[in-house]
């Protein structure tokens, strides 16, 4: 699994530049051959990932706890989302599960 750590101070000053009050922009990659969306919210964080040929799966780590999309089927998007608890996030994406 791929892995992608939060960084509070790019977090903090994209926030001072979009405004509190602007809505949340996720991060969208093309990567291992399908897409990868992944982002954090006030109270939650997610890692979606799109796949057209293989089964693939996402998952998002915050804290100590870790949520799993679960092997989803070609062509459907895999999606793992958690409530914040103040720890650590993490995303992962599994190009092929």
């Amino acid at each position: 699994m791929k892995k992608r750590s939060a960084l509070k101070a790019t977090l903090a000053s994209a926030a001072l530049i979009l405004g509190a009050a602007a809505p949340a922009m996720a991060i969208t990659v093309d990567v291992g051959g399908g897409r990868w969306s992944y982002d954090q919210g006030a109270n939650s964080a997610w890692s979606n990932y799109y796949h057209s040929k293989n089964k693939h799966a996402s998952s998002v780590k915050i804290g100590a706890n870790i949520f799993r999309s679960g092997c989803t089927s070609a062509g459907s998007w895999s999606l793992a989302s958690g409530g914040k608890n103040g720890g650590t996030v993490s995303w992962y994406y599994d190009p092929s599960c």
